[in-house]
């Protein structure tokens, strides 16, 4: 992650002369999934409950603090609304340009005081939507005259984060990152600050193919990763080691909180496996670049899941260790670790209930909710 534009690296470097070196020991502290109490988890809803609806393109899921559970289609371009056992309350939007209408739903937020908030990629522009008597109508629509913005959370007094999209394409052989621009900005459209904070995602390796630049995603390649919450905080980190910096709505960093996450190793079978599924052509290259350990948080880029933060501060961190899943406290002590179903990925949690998206054994996407007690 880079701030103002300004990435500082600090290098340890440890040199040996008259005495060997004696090998790395692991951390004392480290944190291990399987050494934390497993939380109490009790499946209570799942969306669609029936076979009058089907999800064509799962984008994404969140849930409010009424337990509204919010989900985008992105392939027929609309959102249901359930409650918290997975019964339909409301559908929010059909395809089209008009107002409350979405061509290529991207993202969905909750903004402050659960304003929900709808970023459509091929019209520009960042819908707001509220709720009277349990019906969403929308509100009014946020753009940004000549670029490609949308609202990435919305705060008090009409303040909002924009974020662009990465569009920069690889120049060179190895390791590639799609970079994403944060800004400051107001409900209108007007930006305060421009670019107050690079984000790198996507992480993929660059080679050449038939003259021209491709790209092979790569799983230890490290990059950024962020999640907000609805009292309109904004949390950034790089995913080698857990260390997130919370933001305020003018993307100030506020605090930080660290625990002692062990990247797991990438080796043996895994990585023979791995580097034997890779087309002959590429696999020199791979190897070259495929480092011997993973991220600290299996953070999947298409749909921004593998990290959630609570309204109560607790951190919730897909992992690759076993149990998957690892929630640590607001000081990020440990206080549980737990597994979903095979297929499914937590993608929201509150006070309440944990949401997570998935498919079925038939392969149609699926929302399951459940409700979860921390000791």
């Amino acid at each position: 992650m880079f701030m103002k534009s300004t990435h500082i690296s600090l290098i340890l470097t440890a040199v040996c002369f008259w005495v060997a070196c004696q090998p790395e020991t692991e951390d004392p502290d480290a944190i291990h999934t399987a050494d934390q109490p497993e939380p109490e988890l009790e499946l209570i809803g799942s969306f669609p409950n029936s076979d009058d609806i089907i999800i064509d393109r799962l984008r994404e899921a969140v849930v409010d603090h009424q337990n509204h559970v919010f989900i985008a289609d992105g392939g027929q371009n609309k959102i249901f609304v359930s409650d918290k056992r997975g019964n339909p309350i409301d559908t929010i939007g059909r395809e089209g340009a008009g107002p409350g209408e979405f061509e290529s739903i991207v993202t969905v937020e909750l903004g402050y005081d659960d304003q929900l908030t709808v970023y459509d990629v091929s019209n520009n522009r960042s819908s707001v939507l509220s709720e009277t008597n349990g019906s969403w109508e929308f509100d009014y629509q946020i753009t940004v005259d000549g670029e490609m913005k949308g609202v990435a959370l919305l705060g008090k007094d009409d303040q909002a984060i924009f974020r662009q999209g990465g569009m920069n394409q690889p120049s060179e052989v190895g390791p590639h990152w799609f970079i994403n621009l944060f800004s400051t900005g107001h409900t209108d459209g007007r930006i305060m600050e421009p670019d107050v904070i690079e984000y790198k995602d996507q992480p993929s390796l660059a080679y050449r193919g038939d003259g021209n630049y491709r790209m092979t995603g790569l799983p230890t390649l490290r990059s950024d990763s962020y999640t907000t919450t609805s009292d309109g905080h904004i949390y950034f980190m790089w995913t080698d080691k857990f260390k997130a910096v919370r933001h305020d709505i003018n993307l100030n960093p506020v605090d930080t909180v660290s625990a002692s996450i062990p990247n797991q190793p990438f080796d043996g079978d895994d990585r023979i496996e791995y580097l034997e599924d890779q087309r002959s052509e590429i696999r020199s290259i791979v190897s070259q670049h495929l480092d011997d350990s993973l991220p600290v948080i299996n953070w999947s880029f298409h749909n921004q899941l593998g990290w959630e933060v609570d309204p109560n501060g607790y951190h919730w961190l897909r992992t690759f260790d076993d149990p998957e899943y690892l929630i640590l406290d607001p000081d990020g002590n440990p206080s549980g670790s737990f597994d979903l179903p095979e297929d499914y990925i937590l993608a929201d949690v509150n006070e309440d209930i944990i949401v997570a998206q998935g498919f079925t054994e038939e392969g149609y996407h699926k929302v399951k909710i459940w409700e979860y007690r921390l000791d």
